[in-house]
């Protein structure tokens, strides 16, 4: 049995989202493994938890994009303990598990060394529709008629060792960006992409039945849904943009 860390961000408004999350994984997710939730949240009433499997870190709320732009920053606060797990795994505040899954269905296996999902709005596109970040200043560029895939940022891990290095990389990608005003257009997705572009060791890639979108039809099993955020107020009122 593996020990997997599971990385959650619930601030501000996103804490919402906890219990339904916290409920389906327990009932669904990597049935096979002992999961501990790294919990990075202001709230008080997740933060008092006692639980030896919860985690909870403290993490004031930030202006938007920081919430998911620093995401890995956040991490890697805990990366003592973090490099106790064999897996590290990160999951968006919004996504509910519907499907029994295993760590057969979306861990590393063999020589893969870090898992991504494919975007449900680009599975069928071509790379000159992906939204890759195309500013050449930033750190997540993709030249145009680059790319062979296009990853959503919501569900993605891999072995301990190798997702902390993808943190500690982006995040100082990122830091480097903001000391020039620059922020990729899509935040942390567009660095996950541009990871991957320049990985050149062996990954899994999961289709978009990992990252369904509530209220979509596409041609995948709804395995992980992607609930909607309008039916919480939308965006705006979620990230505290007024």
């Amino acid at each position: 049995m593996s020990k997997v860390a599971v990385l959650y961000i619930c601030t501000g408004r996103y804490s919402i989202f906890w219990k339904k999350f916290y409920k389906a994984c327990e009932k669904k997710f990597l049935l096979d493994s002992e999961k501990h939730y790294f919990v990075f949240t202001d709230d008080q009433s997740i933060l008092n938890i006692k639980d030896e499997r919860i985690h909870p870190y403290f993490q004031e709320v930030e202006e938007w994009p920081f919430p998911t732009l620093k995401r890995f920053e956040y991490f890697l606060r805990a990366k003592d303990e973090l490099e106790k797990f064999d897996f590290l795994v990160f999951m968006n505040a919004n996504l509910v598990v519907k499907q029994k899954i295993y760590e057969k269905d979306i861990l590393p296996q063999n020589d893969e060394k870090l898992f991504v999902t494919q975007h449900p709005g680009y599975f069928a596109s071509s790379s000159k529709d992906f939204p890759y970040d195309r500013n050449p200043e930033c750190s997540a560029y993709i030249p145009e008629g680059e790319g062979k895939y296009y990853f959503a940022g919501g569900f993605n891990g891999g072995k301990s060792s190798d997702f902390i290095k993808l943190m500690e990389l982006l995040s100082e990608n990122i830091n480097n960006d903001l000391s020039k005003n620059i922020i990729a257009q899509w935040h942390d997705e567009s660095q996950i992409n541009r990871y991957m572009y320049d990985y050149r060791e062996s990954f899994r890639i999961l289709s978009p039945a990992y990252l369904y979108p509530q209220g979509w039809k596409i041609p995948f099993e709804k395995k992980i849904l992607i609930l909607d955020k309008n039916k919480k107020g939308g965006h705006n009122f979620l990230r505290g943009i007024k």
